[in-house]
């Protein structure tokens, strides 16, 4: 009978390592997707005052800065329009129209 006793206990055991390391994983996982989160929307929020500098600027505003933000992003999708309504511009975004 002691054998089959410990055979459970190991059993528990192991439900509950398991329990603990999927709950470890998906604390990680959330954590990890909120920082994914924040840093998109600190990208955002820099990219969007880049073209908000752009659109205001004069003939001596200087604009090495601004271009390089615009220029340099990578993983923001964008969808620049004219004020009817018509695609100017796009990246990293599917076109399946």
């Amino acid at each position: 009978m002691q054998w089959t006793d410990r055979n459970k206990q190991i059993k528990y055991l192991l439900i509950v390592a398991a329990v603990i390391i999927a709950t470890v994983s998906l604390v990680f996982s959330h954590v990890l997707v909120k920082n994914l989160e924040e840093e998109a929307r600190s990208k955002m929020s820099v990219w969007a005052e880049a073209m908000r500098s752009l659109n205001t600027a004069d003939d001596n505003t200087d604009l090495n800065l601004v271009l390089k933000v615009i220029n340099t992003n990578t993983t923001i999708p964008i969808l620049v329009l004219d004020e009817e309504g018509k695609v100017l511009d796009s990246r990293k975004i599917n076109k399946r129209y």
